[in-house]
This record gives C-alpha cells, structure tokens and sequence, in this order.
C-alpha cells in the first residue's frame, strides 16, 4: 500500500511552482496540508490527520531542501554563459534522404567559420539550427524536401556546466523556470553533456542572459 510520504512526493512532482514553494520555505505548511488532506485521503483509500501530512511535508521540504544544496554547488562550478546571435530554425519532414543531405550542410561547413549548428532528428521531423552565414547550405541541400517552418532572427543563451550536473535532477528546470517565470518565451532547447543552448527570439535574449546571470550570481552567494 503507497504511504502518504510517496502519494505526497507524487502531487508534489506535478506540481513545480508548488515544489518550488516548498524549496524557498515560503509554503505555509499547515494550511497546504489541510488543503492537499482530502485528495491524500482519496488516494489511500483511508483517513488521515492534518498532522500526519504537516509531518510527511516536513520531511519533504527537507529533501528538497538537500536537492537544492546539491544544484548550488554544481552552479558554482559554472564556467560561463555565451550569447549567439543571428541564428535560423528550420524544420523539414523527415524523409530517405534527410541524413544525406544533412551530412553535406556538414561536410561544406568551413571548419574556421565558428558557424553554429545543431540538429534534432525525431520520428517525423528533423530540426537544425544553424547561423545566418551558413544558413544558404541548409537551403542548398534541403531544396525538395517538404519544409515545415523557418525562424529567423533568432538568438541563443549557452551554458557550460559541470560534467557531474548530469546527475543531479532538476538542473536543467532550475534554468528554465527562471525565464518561465519571468514570461520569457523560449523557442528551443538543445543541449550535450555539458553544455545547454536556449534558443530564444531575437528581442528577448538581452533580457534573458540579465535573468540568467543574476541567478547564477544568486546561487552562487548562497
């Protein structure tokens, strides 16, 4: 039978401004678990007191609290943040030919340039971002296939982190939630095992990086 600490960390876990609440101590704790009570009780099928749930959220914070101490100590190993500017967004159906041609954008990419390119190949998509300069060889190779959008004028924020933030959960959440909640909309998200690129309109990544930095900042003053 599921305990009320299980049930609890699942409501919690869907829950990520109420789990961030929880995180900053700014939850009055005994009126959530009057609130969150009645559910907990439908879902175990059973009674229970206001105080045994004000315990298992007690006992949550705690291990939120933990978390967070883990992410801090991963940003304070953060290298830096990098802005690229003038990007484009394509997307083209996915078809027999896609990797092939993807490969030539690759193989033609002057290896001094420093052009930025990524790429997404899904089931039934394929995405690549790549810079304003290079942008002609994606439309080169790609001419024929069935495109699905174009975004232009597009910036990124990149993030270097430290190899071990793999393993600590929530990391990347941690990073965008601050823009979520700062209303900034985020077109893309790309990353590799140390790096995280936040794909961003043009208008908005000035705003962005300033909210990120102070963050970082924070996190890293403890």
């Amino acid at each position: 039978m599921k305990r009320i600490s299980e049930a609890l960390q699942t409501i919690v876990s869907t829950s990520p401004f109420l789990e961030e609440g929880l995180m900053r101590g700014i939850v009055n704790l005994s009126a959530l678990a009057r609130e969150l009570r009645p559910q907990l009780e439908r879902e175990l099928m059973k009674s229970i007191s206001d105080s045994a749930v004000l315990m298992a959220l007690k006992r949550l914070s705690e291990s939120l609290d933990r978390k967070t101490a883990m992410q801090v100590m991963s940003f304070r190993k953060m290298v830096n943040l990098t802005v690229r500017s003038e990007l484009t967004e394509y997307t083209f159906a996915r078809s027999a030919d896609t990797l092939k041609r993807l490969r030539q954008v690759l193989d033609d990419l002057e290896p001094e340039s420093g052009d930025y390119v990524s790429f997404s190949h899904g089931g039934a998509e394929i995405t690549i971002i790549i810079s304003a300069s290079a942008a002609s060889l994606v439309e080169r190779f790609f001419s024929g296939e069935r495109e699905i959008s174009r975004l232009p004028g597009l910036s990124a924020v990149s993030i270097r982190l430290p190899a071990e933030s793999v393993y600590i959960p929530g990391v990347h959440y941690g990073i965008l939630k601050q823009l979520a909640w700062s209303g900034v909309n985020v077109i893309e998200v790309v990353s590799t095992y140390t790096e995280l690129t936040i794909v961003l309109e043009r208008t908005v990544v000035d705003q962005a990086f300033s909210i990120l930095m102070a963050y970082f900042r924070q996190e890293e003053n403890g």
